[in-house]
C-alpha cells in the first residue's frame, strides 16, 4: 500500500490492486526504471500557471474561481460533429477548458456573482447559455452542468459560508490528512468531485476533478499549501 509517511494516499491505495491484477496490459518495470534514470536529469519547472491568462483576484477569490470552474470542467468536443467548442474575446481564440475560464472571467467582469454560492444554487440553463454565448456552438449539457452547479452551491451555502475558498480554510493544510484533509472534504461535500468505479467489488477512486483542481491551484498560488509531499 502507498503511503505519505503514515498517511494513506486513498487513490493510489484504489488503483494499485486493479493494476496488479491486470490481465490484459502489463508494466515493463526495467523500461520504467530506465526512463525514471533519464527523468531523474531533466529540467521540470513547475508551470506559472494553468490558466490562459492570469487572474486578477485575490487568493480566495483564485479559489472559488478555480474550483467552481473545474466543478463543471468536461464535455467540450461535440459528441456528434467531433469539434471542439471555441470562443473568441478581444480577438484572441479559446478552446475546451480555456474558453469556460474565458467566460467565467467576462462574467465576473460583467459584475455576474458567479462565484458565489447563493448564485450557484440558482442557476438555470438559460443562465449559462448566456455566460457562455460567443462560443463556435452552444456549449453542451448545460442542463447537467447547470444541475451540478446547483448541487455545488447548495452544499457551499449550507456548510462553507457561500465559498469553495472557506472549504480549503477549514481543512487541514494537507490533502489527505485523516478524513480532514483538503482532498477528503472535497470529494466528502460535493458529489461532483467524488468519481469512482467497481472493479472487482471494490471501489476505484479517480478524483480526477479534485486533483486537477489542485494542481491549477498549486501553479496559481503555491503558498496555499503548507504540506505539497501529500499531493501524490
Amino acid at each position: 500500500m502507498w503511503s505519505n509517511g503514515d498517511v494513506a494516499h486513498p487513490v493510489l491505495d484504489s488503483v494499485l490492486p486493479v493494476v496488479a491484477a491486470s490481465r490484459d496490459v502489463t508494466t515493463d518495470l526495467d523500461r520504467l526504471a530506465e526512463h525514471a534514470r533519464w527523468l531523474a536529469y531533466e529540467e521540470l519547472p513547475e508551470p506559472t500557471f494553468l490558466l490562459p491568462f492570469p487572474l486578477e483576484l485575490e487568493r480566495d477569490g483564485i479559489v472559488d474561481f478555480v474550483l467552481t470552474a473545474t466543478s463543471i470542467n468536461f464535455a467540450f468536443t461535440d459528441f456528434e460533429t467531433r469539434r471542439r467548442w471555441e470562443v473568441v474575446q478581444d480577438g484572441r481564440l479559446f478552446a475546451d477548458a480555456d474558453g469556460l475560464h474565458a467566460c467565467l472571467r467576462r462574467a465576473l467582469g460583467e459584475g455576474l456573482p458567479v462565484l458565489d454560492g447563493a448564485w450557484l444554487a440558482r442557476v438555470t440553463e438559460d443562465d449559462l447559455r448566456e455566460l457562455f454565448r460567443g462560443g463556435s456552438s452552444e456549449l453542451q449539457l448545460l442542463d447537467e452542468r447547470a444541475r451540478i452547479l446547483r448541487e455545488v452551491g447548495a452544499t457551499l451555502v449550507e456548510r462553507y459560508g457561500g465559498r469553495f475558498s472557506n472549504v480549503l480554510a477549514a481543512a487541514s493544510p494537507r490533502l489527505y490528512d485523516d478524513g480532514n484533509g483538503f482532498l477528503e472534504l472535497l470529494v466528502r461535500d460535493f458529489p461532483r468531485f467524488d468519481d469512482t468505479a467497481e472493479h472487482g467489488g471494490q471501489t476505484v477512486r479517480f478524483w480526477k476533478l479534485a486533483q486537477l483542481s489542485v494542481w491549477i491551484l498549486q501553479a496559481r498560488c503555491p503558498a496555499v499549501w503548507v504540506s505539497r509531499t501529500s499531493a501524490g
